[in-house]
């Protein structure tokens, strides 16, 4: 494929594949956390205090790591340590907190399993999975400069027997996907405000556009969120005159379609701060990028019972269904 010819995908496209992947590998880690009593946001700080020094961190170093809010991280860690994984101990000039690894929260943490994350990445090769944080890496420092935030962090996230040159741990490249989905969303977020939408209600609105039909069912398999999930989200946007319910014929099915204030909505959104953040990419790394997501997420929805796939997240070859299918 010569440079003329590289095939250019929209940044929204990329976001959303992007985005649908993390979405599902998540839902199979939670399943698999739920064993150990465990959230994903609590498995991510014993893997953070686990891979520092001292197994000591301040709330501060967490928020930067984590790019979560100060009453997120403190909620989190209270509860943390209320269940006796982490303790919180006066720093050395007795003014901040440090939060501690309890050998409890060491125990836990080492009794957890990744099975979730290696039956989902064994969809790629490791040279694969070295691609693709190459490419995690670069979109996650961009959003970290967009959102005004260190890129230089000090705390090695990675475990301390890795060598990134010869080999990627799995749950590394899980961390790194994990944390830039989350980054491009706040930064999402904050554009989508302008219209008074949330990134659900954008998604929504997508898929509709991008559909000659869509029906309730479609979007629970689209979004892979539960029933309930998907008719709170709904009466929300109902009401707020984006979309609306259409019967179709005499059955009982209904159809979701736009208004015209919901297509309005639409064509008016801007999607500056995904341009800016995929711009770090070329054509062809965003068509890799986006060919080994698909893989990803074809996966993930075979491990959690999804096989169908809608036709316009299909990749060109077929096989994304399919248990393994790794690339050598």
């Amino acid at each position: 494929m010569t440079q003329g010819e590289e095939k250019k995908l929209p940044a929204r496209e990329i976001w959303s594949i992007l985005d649908r992947t993390g979405f599902a590998i998540s839902r199979l880690r939670e399943l698999e956390l739920l064993k150990y009593g465990l959230t994903i946001e609590q498995s991510s700080v014993l893997y953070i205090l686990t891979n520092t020094r001292e197994g000591s961190i301040t709330p501060g170093e967490l928020e930067n790591i984590t790019m979560r809010q100060h009453h997120s991280i403190s909620v989190l860690t209270s509860g943390m340590a209320a269940s006796g994984l982490v303790k919180k101990v006066k720093h050395l000039d007795g003014k901040r907190l440090k939060i501690e690894l309890t050998p409890k929260g060491r125990e836990h943490y080492l009794q957890t399993t990744i099975t979730s994350l290696e039956e989902s990445f064994s969809a790629l090769s490791e040279k694969e999975w070295l691609i693709l944080s190459t490419f995690f890496t670069g979109l996650l420092l961009k959003s970290r400069r967009m959102l005004n935030l260190a890129t230089d962090l000090s705390t090695k996230i990675a475990d301390e027997n890795t060598n990134l040159r010869q080999g990627l741990h799995i749950h590394e490249l899980w961390t790194l996907l994990d944390r830039t989905r989350f980054a491009i969303s706040r930064l999402r977020s904050l554009e989508l405000a302008h219209f008074g939408l949330t990134i659900e209600q954008s998604s929504i609105l997508h898929m509709i556009s991008n559909r000659e039909t869509t029906t309730v069912k479609d979007m629970e398999d689209l979004t892979m969120r539960r029933q309930h999930s998907i008719s709170s989200l709904l009466k929300g946007t109902i009401k707020m005159g984006i979309v609306t319910r259409v019967r179709e014929n005499k059955e009982k099915r209904f159809r979701i379609e736009l208004t015209q204030y919901g297509k309005h909505l639409y064509q008016s959104l801007t999607v500056n701060s995904l341009e800016e953040i995929f711009s770090v990419l070329s054509p062809l790394e965003k068509e890799k990028m986006t060919e080994l997501l698909k893989r990803l997420l074809g996966r993930a929805r075979y491990l959690l019972g999804m096989a169908y796939q809608p036709p316009f997240f299909q990749p060109d070859a077929g096989g994304i269904n399919a248990p393994g299918n790794k690339t050598q």
